[in-house]
């Protein structure tokens, strides 16, 4: 286990967006008997879950050093926004259903972090950690 609570909490957080886009795909294959909107899906949640961790990493890299290096964290931040917004636009060529399984797996990070939020909130109010 890593001494730093911080790396522990993304590290929870990126699991469990990674079970969320499992359980997802799985659930859209079923539902659709579609297996490239399952991938769309993977895909996007690898990507939403690369950002997060790059996200993580450079404020914390960031908050080292003491509020020095802004211009390369948010240069940083628009080149993801770029990424994320160019394979948008690549997925919408697909399909409307494909872009739908683009945003649900964009979406497994926040969906992580609001599970996490309701276990910490759990054992807040019943263990008192």
């Amino acid at each position: 286990m890593n001494a730093d609570p911080a790396a522990e909490l993304v590290g929870r957080i990126l699991r469990r967006a990674a079970l969320c886009a499992a359980c997802g795909g799985i659930l859209v294959y079923v539902l659709s008997r579609a297996l490239i909107y399952s991938i769309i899906l993977l895909l996007a949640a690898a990507l939403a879950m690369t950002g997060f961790w790059l996200l993580a990493k450079s404020v914390n890299r960031l908050l080292r050093r003491g509020g020095g290096g802004k211009a390369l964290f948010f240069g940083l931040q628009l080149a993801k926004l770029a990424v994320i917004a160019a394979t948008f636009v690549a997925v919408a060529r697909i399909s409307e259903a494909a872009v739908l399984a683009y945003l649900a797996g964009i979406s497994m990070v926040v969906i992580a972090g609001m599970i996490e939020g309701l276990q910490a909130m759990w054992r807040s109010f019943f263990h008192g950690t």
